[in-house]
């Protein structure tokens, strides 16, 4: 059984970068709408820039159906009898369905337009050449055409993901992985087979440690894991529980539960020790010195974390999930320390044995 990833997006938004991952990383065979347009083009003699290549699909969608693009590529692809197959540059609702109908995924990608519009200027690309008016106009067109014309709007309601692409490609490359590791199960079973697993980057390893030192917690409500990190040497880890030789909360219960308080107020009705500051405990008890380190934990730090991690002096803070104390998040802005708040990575062990 074929595998048909389909993507639409707005101008710049990543649709070629997804693209090329996974061809490189998972074996797809590329195929474009745009890349029928321009074979048309050259045949017509006609210069390429988004306003041709635009007209061009609008005259052949009134002409043939608003699916006819698609359908080319669709024959094509059944002809070679690919297994893993991208079909690009989707722009209107009809081309959508019919990559549905021949049982595709659709990936729909955004960014805001002022980083799209600077990346259509680095990539130099025939026709990207333009200010950022000609271009707000140019995608103006795409977005809400009617009839057979292009719709982007529209075509990305009807994707069954969409991912925004105004981060690193790291990030871009994970969001892609987490999806397409998940169709390996739901559409393919056995039969697909990646060519290469997609390396995790950094940022997603030493968070994915953190929740793993998060197994260690012995609170009832929440468990936090921490890691320190300096040059990508893990330093120090640490989680929430009891103070060490001290009754934990899995024995005692939880005090707070008892008296019904809200998380992220009255600190001092807790029996454990954050994970945040276990962290910076262990570093002092070790000797390890963490000033300029990044602090990659499973929740965001309450105020009382945050001063302690202030005066360590770490320089950035990263977490996958939230607490509720935005004076925290105030005083770390305050301080200069950065603050990221990243996707949970996928919750699972890749590995190949």
């Amino acid at each position: 059984m074929a595998l048909i990833i389909g993507l639409t997006g707005t101008l710049g938004a990543g649709k070629g970068t997804t693209a090329q991952f996974l061809m490189d990383n998972y074996g797809f065979v590329y195929h474009s709408c745009s890349d029928v347009l321009r074979e048309e083009l050259a045949k017509q003699g006609k210069q390429e820039n988004v306003d041709t290549l635009s007209a061009l699909g609008n005259e052949i969608r009134a002409k043939y159906g608003a699916n006819e693009l698609a359908k080319r590529l669709l024959k094509k692809i059944k002809e070679s009898k690919e297994k893993f197959s991208i079909v690009d540059s989707l722009r209107s609702v009809g081309e959508i369905e019919e990559v549905k109908k021949a049982g595709g995924i659709i990936f729909a990608l955004d960014a805001p337009i002022e980083l799209r519009y600077s990346r259509i200027q680095k990539r130099k690309r025939k026709g990207d050449d333009v200010s950022f008016e000609k271009f707000q106009e140019q995608e103006a067109k795409q977005l809400a055409g009617t009839g057979p014309k292009m719709n982007l709007r529209a075509c990305m309601a009807l994707a069954d993901h969409t991912l925004t692409n105004e981060g690193k490609f790291e990030d871009l490359y994970s969001k892609i992985s987490k999806i397409v590791n998940r169709l390996e199960v739901k559409k393919m079973g056995d039969t697909f087979k990646r060519k290469i697993r997609p390396r995790i980057g950094w940022d997603d390893y030493f968070m994915k440690i953190a929740l793993l030192v998060a197994e260690r917690s012995t609170c009832r409500r929440h468990h936090v894991g921490a890691v320190a990190v300096k040059e990508k040497r893990i330093l120090t880890t640490g989680y929430n529980g009891a103070p060490a030789n001290t009754k934990d909360c899995i024995e005692l219960g939880c005090l707070r539960d008892e008296l019904n308080i809200p998380s992220g107020t009255r600190h001092e009705a807790c029996r454990a020790v954050h994970a945040e500051q276990n962290v910076i405990i262990q570093a002092g008890l070790h000797g390890v010195n963490v000033e300029g380190a990044t602090v990659y934990c499973t929740h965001s730090p309450c105020i009382l974390c945050a001063k302690i991690l202030v005066n360590a002096r770490i320089k950035k803070f990263v977490t996958c999930g939230s607490y509720p104390d935005t004076a925290a998040l105030e005083l770390l802005k305050e301080a200069g320390v950065e603050f990221e708040k990243r996707d949970k990575p996928e919750a699972v062990i890749n590995v190949l044995e």
